[in-house]
């Protein structure tokens, strides 16, 4: 996990947020700041309270990345190291995300055995579903995605787990983690609606009657809205409201913030300007963002799922029920969004936890398959895990952005930094010939691309070369700004974790799949 750099701006203003609580500083010192280029820009943040600045972000990462930061700020104060930022990055990565990333994945194994899916099956489909699909991406670019499935995954699987013992703590630990979750996004909501829905749905499938039923909804309850209340007290503190976000108050002050003013105004409604089939086909079957070509097996996991529904308990029939509603409900969220496409990012962010979540509770029906097939059908099944992986590998083999910085150096004005729409290109066929291109001079490689708009834009110097410290491979610790070891120790130690994570997963895999095919071929499916 890890590329040795946090990977996203949004996650480095997060870390700004962290680190301004425990410092006691001010989150957002706009004296050294360059004045903005754009009403998008986000490096100012908003004026709240008393006139103070802050990063208008949800605080839940932030809250996350504490005990990282503050490691690495007290371990900067006794190493005798340059790189003070660079010391509380690595911290933040090996001690909060990367621990975060094993949750989410044994988070995974626990919630199929819940689901009723035999500890062998489990464990398999854990590692294609890290391995084989968006996840992967997602475990290297410290986006919040990850955090927001983990608390949902949490919360559907303790809502399971108070079937079986320990019904008043699992409820209550439920609904903190989806409310959690908010805290984390505050579109997370839907989560929070539909972990809500499955306690409901749970609840009528055990046919417990209303005031037991009652009572349990109370437990869950009473796990989410203090955390869900501390949220808006957050809000209220900085921006006086409890009924605004840091969202919605940037949108407020968009065309009014002094500090960009002789600005061109945005359009009247922005951002939700677009027209919704934009939002929804591009979900669904742009080039750049079709969650059907970023996560190849989104499509062969329905299909299974649908060919196996009458066999299916009815906790991972409801389940993927939700999922789907989930996806559902985040695509019409989105749909009229300016930026519906999460850009700078692989595939649709703001939908992959959904479709995650989803795959995960279908990905064992057609992992079970696979193992159990033979001839044609086993091969054809086994293409399409291969196909799966290698879209996955390839997503993690070059900075998510490459891609988006080259469509913007061909634009007309390409200074804006602050501009987040490009062309939406076929972004997974551009990444082969990036990678190809870092070893040749073919045509419009990025390379080139920044050649020819150097010549066209001088002035535009700066955007140019941090195009082309981006244009690299990403592989940890190849896309780190911070040297922490020195170059040749942190290579060493990489390539000494690397060989010894592939060979001992591909060992264990291969353990699992042979005992599998040596059961029936219903054999731990539910």
């Amino acid at each position: 996990m890890g590329t040795g750099s946090l990977g996203t701006d949004d996650t480095n203003y997060r870390l700004q947020m962290t680190h301004a609580w425990l410092t006691h500083t001010a989150e957002v010192n706009d004296q050294g700041l360059a004045a903005p280029g754009s009403r998008k820009n986000t490096q100012h943040g908003v004026q709240g309270v008393g006139g103070k600045r802050f990063i208008f972000y949800d605080p839940g990462q932030s809250i996350l990345m504490i005990p990282g930061d503050w490691i690495g700020t007290e371990l900067g104060k006794v190493l005798p190291l340059g790189d003070k930022k660079g010391l509380r990055v690595w911290s933040v990565n090996w001690l909060v995300f990367l621990p975060l990333n094993v949750a989410l994945v044994l988070s995974a194994f626990w919630l199929l055995q819940l689901l009723g899916f035999e500890a062998r099956l489990a464990a398999l489909t854990s590692m294609a579903w890290l391995l084989a699909t968006s996840v992967l991406p997602y475990t290297e670019i410290t986006w919040q995605n990850h955090q927001v499935l983990l608390f949902a995954m949490l919360s559907n699987g303790l809502i399971l787990h108070s079937r079986r013992e320990g019904q008043r703590a699992a409820l209550i630990g439920s609904g903190a983690a989806a409310a959690m979750a908010l805290l984390v996004r505050s579109s997370a909501f839907i989560h929070l609606f539909t972990a809500g829905l499955f306690l409901l749905v749970c609840l009528r499938i055990e046919r417990i009657r209303f005031p037991e039923a009652a009572r349990r909804v109370g437990f869950w309850l009473l796990g989410a809205v203090p955390i869900a209340l501390a949220g808006r007290l957050f809000d209220y503190l900085r921006y006086g409201s409890f009924l605004t976000t840091g969202q919605t108050m940037w949108l407020k002050q968009l065309n009014t913030d002094p500090i960009f003013s002789g600005l061109p105004p945005m359009p009247p409604g922005y951002p939700f300007i677009n027209p919704i089939h934009e939002g929804v086909l591009g979900v669904l079957f742009s080039p750049a963002k079709s969650l059907f070509i970023y996560d190849p097996l989104l499509l062969p996991c329905l299909i299974v799922g649908a060919l196996a529904w009458k066999r299916l308990n009815p906790y991972v029939r409801w389940l993927s029920i939700l999922a789907v509603l989930n996806l559902a409900l985040h695509i019409a969220l989105t749909s009229k969004l300016d930026f519906w496409h999460g850009d700078w990012a692989w595939a649709a962010r703001y939908h992959v936890s959904s479709v995650h979540l989803l795959m995960l509770v279908l990905l064992p029906l057609f992992m079970r398959r696979a193992v159990a097939a033979s001839g044609a059908a086993a091969l054809a099944l086994s293409s399409l895990i291969a196909i799966g992986l290698l879209v996955q590998v390839l997503a993690v083999t070059m900075p998510i952005g490459v891609e988006v910085a080259t469509e913007n150096l061909q634009e007309p004005v390409i200074c804006n930094p602050d501009d987040w729409n490009s062309k939406l290109e076929f972004r997974l066929g551009r990444r082969v010939y990036d990678l190809i291109c870092l070893d040749t001079r073919l045509q419009h490689c990025p390379a080139q691309v920044a050649a020819e708009a150097a010549t066209r834009h001088p002035e535009c110097h700066d955007v140019i070369e941090q195009f082309h410290r981006t244009n690299h491979l990403a592989f940890f610790p190849f896309d780190s700004d911070h040297r922490i070891l020195g170059y040749r120790k942190e290579l060493a130690l990489w390539l000494l974790l690397s060989t010894l994570a592939v060979a001992g997963t591909a060992r264990w895999c291969a353990v699992l799949v042979r005992d599998l095919r040596g059961r029936p071929a219903g054999y731990g499916m539910v």
